[in-house]
């Protein structure tokens, strides 16, 4: 769903061979996005008033593989769901 940001609830996705390619290893995502949470963390700044500081918002923790497949600046999500 590309509501309330980016992410792919339960890990089922259709991509490319060409955009995955494209993508880190799947290996060492979540250990990346935890890196990037410390960093902004001990930065100082405040947490993106948009999404805050939550976990599944900003894909840490178990939800970095829900992330993943949405991380890289070329993604195009689309939802197939027309519900409300």
């Amino acid at each position: 769903s590309p509501l309330p940001h980016p992410h792919t609830s339960g890990n089922m996705w259709l991509g490319s061979c060409d955009y995955i390619r494209r993508l880190r290893r799947p290996a060492g995502f979540a250990q990346d996005m935890e890196s990037v949470r410390r960093s902004w963390a001990g930065s100082g700044r405040r947490c993106p008033v948009a999404v805050g500081c939550d976990a599944a918002m900003n894909g840490f923790g178990r939800y970095a593989y829900e992330h993943w497949v949405h991380s890289h600046p070329t993604v195009v999500p689309c939802d197939v769901y027309d519900g409300p």
